[in-house]
C-alpha cells in the first residue's frame, strides 16, 4: 500500500519551570509530501485548556502572540482536523516529543489514533543515513547540508518544512532508511 509521507512539527506551552509532560500544544504544522513534492500543509493554532495564558518565555521563543492563541481554536477541533487531514499518511517529526505531546493531546481530549499511523523519526533517519551523531539539531543539520534556515525557528510549520529540505536532499537514502528502521508494510509515495 502507498502512503503518502507527511512531515509535521508541533509548538506547545513552555516555560523554564514547565516539564515536558506538562505542555500543551498550542501550534501543529505539518506538510504531506507526493513523489518528493509538497502537495498540501496544514497549520493551526491551538488554544490550550488549563494555561491559556503563553509564558514571557514562550512567546519570545515561538514569536505567537497571546492575542493569536486568545483566537484560536479549541485542542478537540484543531485535532480532529489533523487527523482526518493526515488519513492515509505516515507521520514524520525531527525527534521524539512531537508525536509523544500530540499522542497525549489526543489521549486528553479523548480522541482514538487510528491504528494505522505509524510515526517515524526523521532527525533519526536523518542522522544514520548521514552517519552524525544523535546530538545534531536540525539546525546543526541544515548547516551541514549548506541550507538556509526558511522562516522562524520554532513555528511549528517553518520547523516541519526545514525538516522536509533535509528529506528532498537525501530522499533515497533516507526512504531506504525509513523503510529499514521502521519495518514499512508500504511504500512512500
Amino acid at each position: 500500500m502507498t502512503k503518502f509521507l507527511i512531515i509535521f512539527d508541533v509548538e506547545a506551552t513552555c516555560d523554564t519551570n514547565i516539564p515536558k509532560q506538562k505542555r500543551e500544544l498550542i501550534e501543529i504544522g505539518a506538510i504531506k509530501i507526493q513523489d518528493g513534492q509538497i502537495i498540501d500543509s496544514f497549520q493551526r493554532l491551538i488554544k490550550p485548556k488549563k494555561n491559556p495564558i503563553l509564558s514571557d518565555y514562550c512567546k519570545a521563543l515561538t514569536h505567537i502572540s497571546q492575542e493569536e492563541i486568545d483566537s484560536a481554536e479549541d485542542p478537540f477541533s484543531v485535532l480532529l482536523q489533523f487527523l482526518e487531514w493526515s488519513q492515509n499518511c505516515v507521520l514524520g517529526s525531527w525527534g521524539d516529543f512531537d508525536p509523544e505531546i500530540l499522542k497525549r493531546e489526543l489521549h486528553k481530549n479523548k480522541i482514538t489514533l487510528p491504528n494505522d499511523i505509524q510515526f517515524i523519526n526523521m532527525k533519526k533517519t536523518y542522522l544514520s543515513v548521514k552517519h552524525f551523531p544523535l546530538i545534531y539539531s536540525l539546525q546543526d543539520s541544515l548547516k551541514k547540508e549548506k541550507i538556509i534556515f526558511s522562516g522562524i525557528q520554532h513555528r511549528a510549520y517553518d520547523d516541519a518544512y526545514n525538516t522536509y529540505l533535509l528529506y528532498k536532499k537525501n530522499k533515497k537514502k533516507m526512504d531506504d532508511m525509513i523503510n529499514k528502521l521502521y519495518s514499512t508494510r508500504y511504500t512512500i509515495a
